[in-house]
């Protein structure tokens, strides 16, 4: 902006920030590729296998990470995906 000298005003553009959706879609993409691919390591029925000895300890941070460790359907058609090409 030029004010009535002739002077350059500089102002900030103001933006305001949004959610990091790249970020958080890179991340979600990336904790289905470790879970796909310690399926794939480990086989299904070792993953599960961990899974159970890891479910049944007491503690409640293991409890949390068995819930989010449990294999969906993304991440075993992504585990068989890569069995395929292997």
């Amino acid at each position: 902006m030029v004010d009535r000298d002739g002077y350059v005003i500089v102002r900030g553009h103001g933006r305001r920030r949004g959610i990091p959706y790249t970020g958080l879609l890179v991340l979600f993409a990336g904790f289905i590729g470790l879970k796909a691919a310690m399926m794939v390591q480990m086989g299904t029925a070792g993953y599960l296998d961990k899974l159970q000895e890891f479910e049944n300890a007491e503690s409640g941070v293991a409890s949390i990470g068995v819930w989010t460790m449990k294999p969906d359907l993304v991440s075993s058609f992504v585990a068989d995906q890569i069995r395929d090409k292997l």
